[in-house]
Protein backbone atom coordinates (compact mmCIF):
# COMPACT_ATOMS: atom_id res chain seq x y z
CA UNK A 1 0.00 0.00 0.00
CA UNK A 2 1.29 3.47 -0.81
CA UNK A 3 -0.79 6.32 0.53
CA UNK A 4 -0.63 9.61 -1.35
CA UNK A 5 -0.18 12.30 1.29
CA UNK A 6 -0.19 15.40 -0.92
CA UNK A 7 -0.72 16.64 -4.46
CA UNK A 8 0.65 19.98 -5.59
CA UNK A 9 2.74 21.55 -8.31
CA UNK A 10 1.99 18.70 -10.70
CA UNK A 11 3.52 16.20 -8.26
CA UNK A 12 2.11 13.65 -5.90
CA UNK A 13 3.90 12.71 -2.69
CA UNK A 14 3.54 9.27 -1.18
CA UNK A 15 5.00 6.57 1.06
CA UNK A 16 5.41 2.84 0.63
CA UNK A 17 4.26 0.88 3.65
CA UNK A 18 7.26 -1.46 3.41
CA UNK A 19 9.64 1.54 3.67
CA UNK A 20 8.85 2.19 7.33
CA UNK A 21 12.07 0.45 8.35
CA UNK A 22 14.04 3.20 6.55
CA UNK A 23 14.59 6.72 7.78
CA UNK A 24 11.75 9.15 6.98
CA UNK A 25 11.38 9.95 3.30
CA UNK A 26 8.79 10.69 0.68
CA UNK A 27 8.51 9.45 -2.89
CA UNK A 28 7.66 12.02 -5.56
CA UNK A 29 5.84 11.19 -8.77
CA UNK A 30 3.97 12.92 -11.52
CA UNK A 31 1.73 10.06 -12.63
CA UNK A 32 3.29 9.89 -16.08
CA UNK A 33 5.55 6.85 -15.80
CA UNK A 34 6.21 3.85 -13.62
CA UNK A 35 6.65 4.53 -9.95
CA UNK A 36 10.07 2.90 -10.07
CA UNK A 37 11.21 6.07 -11.88
CA UNK A 38 9.95 8.39 -9.13
CA UNK A 39 12.18 10.53 -6.94
CA UNK A 40 12.94 9.92 -3.27
CA UNK A 41 13.64 12.73 -0.79
CA UNK A 42 14.84 12.28 2.79
CA UNK A 43 12.60 14.21 5.17
CA UNK A 44 15.12 14.60 7.99
CA UNK A 45 17.89 16.23 5.92
CA UNK A 46 15.80 17.50 2.98
CA UNK A 47 18.17 15.92 0.50
CA UNK A 48 17.41 14.11 -2.72
CA UNK A 49 18.23 10.40 -2.41
CA UNK A 50 17.14 9.64 -5.98
CA UNK A 51 15.93 12.14 -8.54
CA UNK A 52 14.36 9.53 -10.79
CA UNK A 53 13.30 10.83 -14.18
CA UNK A 54 13.08 14.48 -13.10
CA UNK A 55 15.43 17.07 -14.54
CA UNK A 56 17.22 19.55 -12.27
CA UNK A 57 14.47 22.17 -12.49
CA UNK A 58 11.64 19.75 -11.64
CA UNK A 59 13.48 18.04 -8.78
CA UNK A 60 14.25 21.45 -7.29
CA UNK A 61 10.54 22.32 -7.50
CA UNK A 62 9.68 19.07 -5.71
CA UNK A 63 12.36 19.67 -3.08
CA UNK A 64 11.00 23.17 -2.46
CA UNK A 65 7.51 21.73 -1.85
CA UNK A 66 8.90 19.07 0.50
CA UNK A 67 10.90 21.72 2.36
CA UNK A 68 7.82 23.92 2.79
CA UNK A 69 5.80 20.96 4.06
CA UNK A 70 8.48 19.06 5.96
CA UNK A 71 6.71 19.18 9.34
CA UNK A 72 3.44 17.94 7.85
CA UNK A 73 5.11 15.14 5.88
CA UNK A 74 7.10 14.04 8.94
CA UNK A 75 3.93 13.95 10.98
CA UNK A 76 2.25 11.86 8.28
CA UNK A 77 5.28 9.54 8.23
CA UNK A 78 5.23 9.11 12.00
CA UNK A 79 1.48 8.51 12.13
CA UNK A 80 1.29 6.16 9.15
CA UNK A 81 0.92 2.58 10.26
CA UNK A 82 0.60 3.35 13.96
CA UNK A 83 -3.17 2.91 14.14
Amino acid sequence: MSPVIDRRGGFFFYFYSYDKNERPHVHVGDGKKQRSDDAKIWLDTLTVERRGRFNEHRINQALRIVTENQAIYLQEWNEYGTD
